[in-house]
This record gives structure tokens, sequence and C-alpha cells, in this order.
């Protein structure tokens, strides 16, 4: 009963509402802020980035195609094996000029100290290609009269003496271009203006300051007076330079090259046959066509050359590991000349030990705090050193001093 009282009056509140003119108010409406904002859109920024693309410099460099140049790129340093540190090496060895015969009007060994040069032995270790007979007979020859000094000159003596082509002023009338000297040669037998030195199939050419004609050089200088040795005859021969480009030149055309000194005297370069316009330059070494390091004959020849290398250009780039040292003759056991003087000359004070070599082997370190009380000096026939171990002997016919460092 109550509930239906409740209804009947709900009804007519209703009922008496309507009759009044009430209505909805307007407020009720979802405001227009409630759509979705337009920042909720993907960003364009999703997109993948036009630098994903190859970058246009993978492609290859235009600079790959081969220089124009002869000279033999630069090889960065890091790629050299790194020097063992504190362990005590020959930075360098001394060759006692002995006691000369009698001067002639082309030899006066007086007035020179200390020259530059390269031991033998080891300039063949890096650019001979055939292996020297210990007992063959060594050729140095003249270019001029084609005087040869070699007759009891073997390569196992030859290659404990020194190459250079730094002449002291006061031997360059005899010796303008090219000098071998070291122990148990005499200066004063040498040939006059060496052009050459012939060990079996290798030939060491120093340039000289009139061009060398390959033709005249190849068959007819290389044997000296005789012109018994010649260059090994073929078709053609490869020129090579020390950056390792080559041209290959006829045997008819030998006539047509030189090899010279450029006008700067900075270079050995030879004519090009292919390229007139341009020179060879640097040229290192001549062989048969087809000839290499790895491919060499399985017979060689007696009195004939396969190989010629330029000395001037072998040498070019690499310190000198030698040097000739004369001792002159007011130089005597009371007033000798001093090791440290010899040293302070080269550059090399800081030396740690020197080691004195004698003509028949015997040898001898000097510490360097013993250094100061040791010299070098002449001795009747011979040219001695001081000796620390035994100061009532001298060290007999010094022939080698080697500096430690």
């Amino acid at each position: 009963m109550k509930n239906t009282l409740a209804l009947v009056l709900a009804l007519a509140m209703v009922f008496s509402m309507t009759a009044c003119g009430g209505t909805t108010p307007e407020t009720t409406e979802i405001p227009e802020t409630t759509q979705a904002p337009e920042t909720t859109k993907a960003p364009e920024t999703t997109k993948a980035p036009e630098t994903t693309q190859a970058p246009e410099t993978t492609k290859a460099p235009e600079t790959t195609e081969a220089p124009t140049t002869t000279e033999a790129p630069t090889e960065p340093a890091t790629t050299a094996a790194p020097e063992p540190s504190g362990e005590p090496k020959v930075v360098k060895t001394l060759y006692v000029l002995p006691k000369q015969g009698e001067a002639n009007e082309y030899f006066d060994p007086k007035g020179f100290d200390l020259v530059s040069g390269w031991n033998v032995g080891s300039f063949a270790e890096k650019h001979f290609w055939f292996e020297p007979d210990v007992t063959g007979q060594v050729l140095i020859v003249s270019y001029s009269d084609g005087y040869t000094y070699g007759e009891d000159l073997t390569y196992e003596t030859f290659k404990d003496q020194l190459l250079t082509a730094t002449i002291p002023e006061v031997l360059q009338s005899a010796h303008p271009m090219f000098l071998a000297a070291g122990p148990g040669m005499d200066l004063s037998q040498l040939p006059w203006k060496i052009g050459f030195v012939v060990c079996g199939p290798e030939a060491i050419v120093a340039a000289k300051k009139k061009a060398w004609n390959a033709e005249e050089l190849f068959f007819e200088k290389l044997g000296g007076a005789d012109e018994v040795t010649k260059m090994v005859e073929a078709d053609s021969y490869d020129f090579v330079c020390a950056d390792g480009y080559a041209e290959e030149i006829a045997k008819e055309d030998l006539a047509n090259v030189e090899i010279f000194f450029t006008e700067d005297k900075s270079r050995v370069d030879a004519t090009s046959i292919k390229y007139p316009e341009y020179t060879l330059q640097d040229i290192l070494y001549i062989v048969p066509h087809g000839v290499d390091a790895e491919n060499l004959p399985a017979d060689v020849a007696e009195n004939t050359v396969y190989k010629i290398t330029i000395f001037n250009t072998a040498v070019k780039e690499t310190e000198a590991d030698s040097a000739l040292l004369y001792v002159p003759e007011d130089a005597t056991q009371e007033a000798g000349r001093p090791f440290t003087e010899i040293l302070e000359g080269l550059g090399l004070s800081d030396a740690a030990a020197i080691n004195v070599i004698c003509a028949d082997g015997y040898s001898e370190e000097i510490d360097a705090a013993d250094i100061p009380d040791a010299y070098i000096f002449h001795n009747g026939e011979s040219i001695d050193a001081t000796s620390i171990m035994y100061p009532e002997y001298t060290l007999q016919n010094a022939a080698k001093i080697e500096i430690v460092k």
C-alpha cells in the first residue's frame, strides 16, 4: 500500500513540472574539447632516415690509378718492427786504411779523416741475387783506361771492404766518383777512376760525370782492358727503377740508351725508348728480360754478368753503415789519435763500447769508461791500437773498429 502511494506521488510531481514549462539545462552537452587531440597521430620523423643509404664515398677513389711519377711510395713507419730495446748492437764499422805503398801522382791519402761508405757484404745481401763464390775473383775496373785491380782479390776478402761515392777532395783526381777500400787493400795500387766492380755474375756500377752508353758498358767496358767479361746476351733487357717501374729495351736499342746523372746530380736516370720525352728515374738495376730473383738461370756462364746494380741509386736512401779511417803518419804510440776524437767526429760519443779487430782476427772490446784511454797509431810497419786488457802490449795491425751502442 505504501509503495503504491509513493508511485502516485512521484507521477503527480512530474505532471506538475511539465505544466509549469521546465526544460533540461544546455550545459549538459559534451564539450568540444573532448575530441581526440591531433597530436596523437604518428609523428613524421618515424620514417627511415635518408642517410641509411650507402654513402658515395664507398666508390673506389680515382687515385688508385698508377702514379705518373717513378718515385717509390712512402711506407708508413709503423709497419716496421720496433727495434729491441736494451740490446747493444754494432751501429758502424770503421775500416782502417792500412799503411800505403809509395804515393803516386794520382794518390795521396794525406788530408782526409773519415769517409762514409757501405760494407760490401751488407750491400750484397740486400742487392745481389746470385750468391758470389767466396773464392771467386773480384775485378775493380777503371772506366778511363780499363786497368783492372784484382788478380789476387777474392770475394772472401772483398766482402769485408767498403764502397763509397763520397770521395775526399785530396783523392778526387784519382777516384772522382767511386772508391773501394778496406783491410788488405793498397789504395796506391787501385785503378785510377774506378767505374765498377764485378763479382762473378753481379756487377756494381757507379755513375760518372759523362754518361754511360748502355751498349758500350754491357759489351766493351765490363771486362776492362781485356774485354773478356761481358753482359749476358739477350734479346732485350729490363731497366728497373727504385720504385719498381720497369721498361723492356731491345738489344738493338741499347746504343741509344744512356745512364747518367741528372743536372743537379740528385738522381741517376736512364733513357726511355718507349717514352723518349721522359727518363727512367732512379735507375736501380738492369737484367735480361724475364730474369728476376725468383727466376734465376740454372747455369751461369763464366766471365758473364747477369745483373748490373747502380751503386748511387742503391745507397741513396740508406744510411752509411761504415767509414774509412785514415791514421796520419804523425799519430805515433806516444801521441796517437784518440778514439774519443774519432767517435765525436761520427756523432757517436755516447757509444757503449768499441771492438778493435786485428788483421789476424784477434779482437778486444773496450768499454765506454776506458775509451778515453785508447788510441790508434803507427807502430813501425803496422797500425796498432791501445790494449786495455794487456797494457804492456798493443793491438797489432788494427783492421776494423766496430762501434757498439
